[in-house]
């Protein structure tokens, strides 16, 4: 019962971690670079988003369940085989998040597209293996520090 605990501490800390700093940054970023610009940073979160989604290759959805039914030896093939599908994607999509935001954006262009590159590559972040490994702190360390630190 007190692992039990301690797990669902872990998560609902990287829950609450990340939506305190949302909600904090937000009014931050509209009062130092004006509504403008911060609707262009939202938009390359918003198209890096998507690319996040498509760089993830559904590893979010399958592989929780995979790596909780593996072995130390099969989790560790699981996550090398996903990164490596991963990376490959990493590099067209992330440099397509980039076109499509310089192609949506008239102001703050550069500052977005490096926005949708920067959301595009936490597609690259593991929180799906930690959550089939039962690892919160992991999760919390190595998925949500990278996520809240570039907020």
């Amino acid at each position: 019962m007190k692992r039990h605990s301690a797990s669902v501490l872990g998560y609902g800390l990287s829950i609450a971690i990340s939506a305190v700093v949302t909600l904090m940054t937000i009014p931050i970023l509209i009062e130092r670079v004006g509504a403008d610009a911060w609707a262009g940073l939202a938009v390359g979160q918003a198209v890096g988003t998507g690319g996040a989604i498509l760089i993830g290759f559904g590893w979010g959805t399958t592989g929780p369940v995979a790596v909780a039914k593996a072995d130390d030896e099969g989790r560790k093939r699981i996550y090398v085989d996903s990164l490596r599908a991963r990376v490959l994607l990493a590099v067209p999509v992330t440099a397509g998040a980039m076109a499509v935001t310089l192609f949506v954006m008239r102001a703050v262009q550069a500052e977005s597209a490096v926005n949708a590159a920067s959301y595009s590559l936490t597609g690259l972040l593991a929180g799906w293996y930690f959550s089939g490994a039962g690892k919160p702190y992991s999760f919390l360390a190595l998925d949500t520090a990278p996520r809240v630190v570039g907020a």
